[in-house]
């Protein structure tokens, strides 16, 4: 289940209704002379313990262009979950430093995780803190019952307290997160209890600044799934769609509350995507929108550029026939738990039929942590990159959410498309989707 943490301040223009929505949109104020994320502004971080990982690293470089020197190897031999420790023994500190050493750690804006890079921070130490602080206390109370000063017996009732409400704070404590997350806050002294706010989010401002090093955070993307050839399809068709423009039917998939004034999370977020919707004509997208409770049935979208929905908890549903270089994001709590899962989690799903971007948490994030459609989708329009509008839209780091796509992509650089680009006769796409269903026979790594 999806819970929340209602804070309106993390959902853009929640009270207002669909027309109002769009109305300050339009009153938004982006930089009059574009500067998009670059490519020698991104670290790619690769696992050197993964031959895929490390042929992907240096196919990404080689088609986008990364310097030599933005090139940067981690070894972890797990490629999944990994305790606190690794984190900051294996990646954290080792990027710092790497970073500090270059002369890079002004200069970098983005930081790329490739293929089988770990995933979760989890919180395993959580148990032990909690059993050390439940012995304190047994000691503490068997030790009482002994006393016989009132001093003594007043100073042990007072420890007493103080560490039940220690006990207490820890049992809520969450201090598990995504790598991805935690990335974006390198250098920085933080609580690691729940989540930092995001210094980019653009909330309830007019404009958007130009992201620098003037944040202190990091913006962070990942390009994994299933398999390492979704990974090298994602990487080619994005590049492709930049050229051409992303064109193709925007799905809208929202839970019916049809409650223009949010009084609940839930009625906001509903209506977020409605506002979406609205964008989307407005943009001359052929939209269609699901205002039920229901979901797309199956193979209800075909060509799809840009889908945005909700209910379905680790439920996909194979409604989708994406276009290259798609946009697929379906808000549920654990949907990017696993990108390398057979399970039903919609991340890795959407990835395996074809989208090129889409977005997920590894853990419950609550509802307040997803990026806000509306803005994700305006700084798109705007030709910006994948990274720059997600960061734009999200509000908090050190947290669960996820990022999956090429940071650099631009789907709108040269504006929106209003026919479908023109297919050259040697044009590979029908190979490429036969390969891509049977990934393990078509995937041949290449050395580097």
């Amino acid at each position: 289940m999806l819970f929340t943490r209602w804070n309106p301040k993390h959902l853009f223009s929640v009270t207002t209704s669909c027309s109002t929505a769009i109305i300050v949109l339009i009153l938004f104020i982006f930089p009059t002379s574009l500067t998009a994320l670059e490519p020698d502004e991104i670290l790619v971080v690769y696992n050197s313990r993964h031959i895929d990982s490390i042929n992907l690293a240096f196919e990404y470089k080689e088609k986008r262009g990364i310097p030599e020197q933005n090139m940067f190897n981690i070894v972890s031999s797990s490629f999944y979950r990994i305790s606190r420790e690794t984190y900051d023994t294996a990646i954290k500190e080792p990027i710092e430093e790497y970073l500090e050493e270059q002369h890079l750690k002004d200069k970098i804006l983005c930081i790329l995780l490739m293929y089988r890079v770990p995933l979760i921070i989890d919180d395993r130490d959580k148990d032990k803190r909690i059993k050390k602080i439940e012995q304190e206390l047994s000691d503490l109370k068997n030790r009482l019952i002994q006393l016989r000063e009132d001093t003594k017996i007043q100073e042990a009732n007072a420890k007493i307290k103080q560490l039940e409400k220690e006990l207490t704070k820890t049992q809520k404590e969450r201090r598990d997160a995504s790598v991805d997350s935690e990335l974006c806050l390198l250098f920085q002294k933080y609580p690691l209890n729940m989540w930092r706010s995001n210094p980019y989010f653009i909330g309830r401002k007019k404009t958007l600044p130009h992201f620098d090093n003037s944040f202190q955070m990091y913006m962070v993307a990942r390009l994994d799934a299933p398999h390492p050839s979704i990974v090298s399809r994602v990487i080619r068709e994005t590049i492709e769609a930049e050229q051409t423009g992303l064109f193709g039917n925007a799905y809208i998939d929202t839970r019916g509350y049809n409650k223009p004034n949010a009084t609940s999370a839930y009625e906001a977020m509903d209506n977020l995507l409605l506002q979406t919707g609205d964008l989307l004509e407005k943009k001359g997208i052929n939209t269609i929108v699901e205002k039920t409770s229901s979901l797309f049935g199956k193979d209800a979208c075909p060509n799809t550029a840009i889908y945005w929905g909700w209910y379905a908890l680790s439920d996909f549903r194979d409604s989708f026939t994406f276009v290259p270089g798609a946009i697929a994001v379906h808000i549920a709590s654990i949907e990017c738990h696993a990108l390398h899962s057979s399970d039903k989690y919609w991340c890795p799903n959407l990835l395996k039929k074809g989208a090129s971007v889409t977005i997920g948490p590894v853990n419950e994030p609550y509802l307040n942590a997803f990026p806000n459609p509306v803005i994700f989708m305006s700084v798109l329009f705007e030709g910006f990159s994948l990274a720059e509008a997600y960061f734009a839209s999200q509000p908090l780091l050190s947290w669960q959410m996820v990022l999956v796509g090429d940071p650099l992509y631009r789907p709108y650089k040269n504006g929106i498309p209003l026919s479908p680009p023109k297919q050259s006769d040697n044009d590979s796409s029908s190979t490429t989707k036969e390969k891509d269903t049977d990934p393990e026979s078509s995937w041949k790594a290449i050395s580097y």
